[in-house]
């Protein structure tokens, strides 16, 4: 039996501006894509001391930070600070 005592954590953040349209295939055949190479990811690994452990038990053994790395919106997701004229637009 395989149990789990690791868990991973992802954060990441962009500035909107940094945010740019990105073609994309659609069933209204708009637009709805950003994406951006200047992402900021935060990655943090966990380890839980034994199964099933509260999460506020969990020692973290490895974090790292990534910059410009790769982010992408679209359909239900789109970020609509990337693209303003889709502000109004219920996705």
């Amino acid at each position: 039996m395989h149990l789990l005592l690791r868990s991973a954590a992802a954060y990441s953040g962009i500035q909107p501006h940094a945010l740019f349209s990105s073609p994309a295939p659609s069933t209204t055949q708009q637009n709805f894509s950003v994406e951006s190479f200047a992402a900021r990811v935060e990655l943090s690994i966990w380890v839980r001391p034994f199964p099933f452990a509260p999460a506020s038990a969990s020692r973290l053994l490895h974090e790292d930070e990534f910059e410009s790395a790769a982010l992408e919106f679209g359909g239900a997701y789109v970020c609509t600070e990337g693209m303003p004229q889709l502000a109004n637009l219920e996705v």
